[in-house]
């Protein structure tokens, strides 16, 4: 799969095709994790960690310094119950908005995937 990179954008930041080249990994990966997170993580909790930490590694290949505030992919994990418009909206405000009874995000987070199954009928 081939993650489509906004050439302006990479071309005004001056990245290399090597930088161009782990974007694309990144993206790739990240995708396979929002889709399956159960195959990259041991837990629902470090399928988060996961997301976070691929959103940062993200920032730094484009050379923006790292900023929480401008994570967008958070709220994409399979069964998030957080409302991805309303985040997106909200992108770069350093609000969130979440569903409490999200399990990632929400009041009653799960620890197992066999509890998420529970929950999710996943």
């Amino acid at each position: 799969m081939r993650y489509l990179l906004n050439g302006d954008l990479a071309n005004q930041r001056g990245l290399t095709d090597a930088h161009k080249s782990l974007l694309q990994e990144a993206y790739v990966f990240l995708e396979g994790v929002l889709a399956r997170p159960e195959m990259f993580a041991e837990t629902p909790s470090r399928a988060v960690e996961i997301v976070e930490g691929l959103e940062y590694h993200i920032q730094q290949l484009w050379d923006f310094d790292p900023d929480r505030t401008k994570h967008r992919y958070w709220c994409r994990l399979k069964f998030c119950s957080c409302p991805t418009l309303d985040n997106d909206e909200l992108f770069g405000t350093g609000m969130r908005r979440i569903n409490y009874s999200c399990p990632y995000h929400g009041d009653v987070r799960v620890g197992t995937w066999d509890e998420f199954k529970g929950l999710t009928g996943g």
